[in-house]
């Protein structure tokens, strides 16, 4: 049973720095040199499962913040963690602005309401 639903709501901007090697069922397998930088959107989520709990609860005490995970590449999302301290909290109504808005490519630092009437 899950202890929370859709607790947090995050922005974080991924700048991938060099080139990033692109994995294939956990083998590197090409590198990618002009990787653009990524707006990721997610909410903290619980598991369901019982047993997950206990991970994540670690997890958070690493300084992770499990949830799903969403973005122009990704817009169905995926579950995962991301690093608390490279996360802006955001409210669920910017969330939705953004899921609204196919999950836009933003400046990380932003004041979100000044934002979206000028539809980047």
């Amino acid at each position: 049973m899950k202890r929370w639903e859709k607790r947090r709501f995050f922005i974080r901007r991924w700048e991938p720095k060099g080139d990033q090697p692109i994995m294939l069922h956990g083998v590197s397998f090409a590198h990618v040199f002009e990787v653009p930088a990524v707006t990721i959107y997610g909410y903290e989520e619980d598991s369901e499962v019982e047993e997950d709990h206990h991970h994540i609860d670690l997890a958070m005490k690493k300084g992770l913040v499990f949830g799903k995970w969403f973005s122009q590449f990704c817009r169905d999302g995926e579950w995962g963690t991301q690093v608390l301290n490279l996360c802006e909290q955001i409210t669920e109504k910017d969330f939705e602005l953004a899921k609204e808005n196919d999950w836009p490519m933003l400046p990380f630092k932003i004041i979100f309401s000044s934002l979206w009437n000028c539809r980047v």
